[in-house]
């Protein structure tokens, strides 16, 4: 969408964005794997050469994939005519919230928080972001629908992945520790999207309240 949209600088600043995201990720992962040197990871969660670099790197796959499909497909898409497309503002900022809080997430909690703090402070992030990001939706038209179909699209690979690794964990021996780590993180994704959506209605329908001028 950055290419079809704003042509190569917004693809180059949207590179930088995916890079800035990707190097925010490195300290939080050096640190956990330093803490925990894989023996504290019980075995459901634990994920082959994940603390290598070459683990790390294979790790980023479907991340990928997707910027090589979206460069081919870049001339799918037909921007509107007025130039604004509220469903890609709404995606955006999901993106961006999320993003930036879970960069203060790592600078202030990830190398001393403990397993059920980091799963609990983590699903907020997620709420957080989505309520911030419905608020946006409230401001454009068709606010409940475009909300409605980011959350959805949000839910894809929560059902492909999250899910079925959630479960299957949830379904091990795990520490008293971890439990409430896991089931916060198979949950957030199904509760930011209710929270989206209902953030974007409440936020849209307290813009039509008429205000007692008294």
């Amino acid at each position: 969408m950055a290419l079809a949209i704003g042509g190569p600088i917004a693809l180059v600043l949207d590179f930088a964005y995916v890079g800035f995201g990707i190097a925010l990720r490195i300290p939080g992962l050096m640190t956990f794997c330093e803490r925990n040197s894989g023996a504290l990871i019980p075995p459901p969660l634990q994920v082959p050469d994940a603390c290598t670099p070459v683990g790390f790197v294979s790790s980023l796959w479907p991340l990928l994939i997707g910027i090589g499909l979206g460069v081919a497909l870049a001339r799918t898409p037909a921007v509107r005519e007025n130039g604004i497309n509220s469903l890609l503002r709404v995606a955006g900022a999901l993106a961006i919230a999320l993003t930036l809080l879970g960069a203060v997430w790592g600078a202030t909690l990830a190398s001393t928080a403990s397993p059920t703090t980091s799963g609990l402070t983590l699903a907020a992030r997620t709420d957080a972001a989505a309520i911030a990001a419905g608020v946006v939706a409230a401001q454009l038209p068709r606010a409940i629908r475009n909300a409605a179909i980011v959350g959805g699209v949000w839910l894809l690979p929560w059902f492909k992945l999250q899910l079925p690794l959630g479960s299957q964990t949830l379904g091990a021996a795990l520490p008293p520790d971890f439990v409430p780590s896991v089931v916060a993180g198979v949950l957030s994704a199904p509760v930011g999207a209710a929270f989206l959506v209902l953030s974007a209605a409440v936020a849209a329908r307290s813009r039509f309240i008429p205000r007692d001028a008294g």
